[in-house]
């Protein structure tokens, strides 16, 4: 009996350091295996509006995309597109090249639905964003200048792919034309994002501007309209400055 126990004790003894006791190995199936984790965004709150001058990190021409401007962060007085072309519509100015197509569709979809629109200005360049900044000082003060124009570098037109519009027959205010109703309404959907809302200028940092739209993509531009966010909150949130 004892020689059998000692048999069986040393087979245990080898079992164990084969596979220890409590070891996966042993039984991979009767443990469950927790679910992944959704991704989480790890940046810092969106920063409260302020008058800094630090330069965008997401500053290269092929993320015009995603490019953080606001009254923080700017581009640097270098940054000018080489690939800027004419808008083709009544007003005039340029734009980036990967922006064309997309434009010239919206303009055909908003000429179909009787809400053609015109443009009021397109890409400036850092030293005309600084005249204009100067010249809204002088008419208006700077408090105001701060709220309804960007800083030099600041601005999204510096990036070649914002547009200031207006309604093709010059009507006002452009909000209530049938092109403004129509562009809030659909501009998403050509890759156009209207940048400063109304009831949003807290986290804008700009008054309501219904007739700025910058480009991103229709497929950045489908994401930012579902999300519900201001253009500059979605930046914020999934990409930092």
């Amino acid at each position: 009996m004892r020689a059998r126990i000692g048999r069986w004790l040393a087979v245990v003894a080898i079992v164990s350091v084969v596979v220890p006791f409590g070891s996966v190995s042993a039984a991979p199936r009767s443990i469950p295996v927790p679910a992944a984790r959704p991704a989480t965004l790890s940046f810092a709150p969106l920063p409260t509006c302020s008058y800094q001058d630090i330069v965008t990190a997401r500053r290269a021409y092929s993320r015009y995309a995603t490019t953080l401007l606001d009254t923080i962060y700017r581009l640097p007085r270098t940054y000018y597109p080489t690939d800027l072309v004419a808008t083709g519509l009544r007003g005039g100015g340029y734009i980036r090249r990967i922006a064309l197509a997309d434009l010239q569709a919206m303009d055909r979809a908003a000429r179909a639905a009787g809400a053609r629109f015109a443009v009021s200005s397109a890409f400036r360049s850092f030293n005309r964003q600084a005249q204009l900044f100067s010249a809204k000082v002088a008419t208006s003060g700077k408090a105001v200048a701060l709220r309804t124009v960007a800083r030099a570098g600041h601005s999204e037109h510096q990036l070649g792919t914002a547009i200031d519009f207006r309604s093709y027959d010059g009507r006002t205010p452009f909000a209530s034309t049938r092109a403004g109703i129509w562009m809030k309404a659909n501009a998403w959907k050509y890759g156009w994002v209207m940048s400063y809302p109304s009831g949003k200028s807290a986290v804008t940092c700009y008054s309501y501007e219904p007739w700025h739209y910058r480009y991103v993509g229709r497929a950045e531009a489908k994401l930012v309209h579902y999300s519900g966010l201001t253009l500059r909150q979605w930046i914020w949130a999934h990409f930092g400055s």
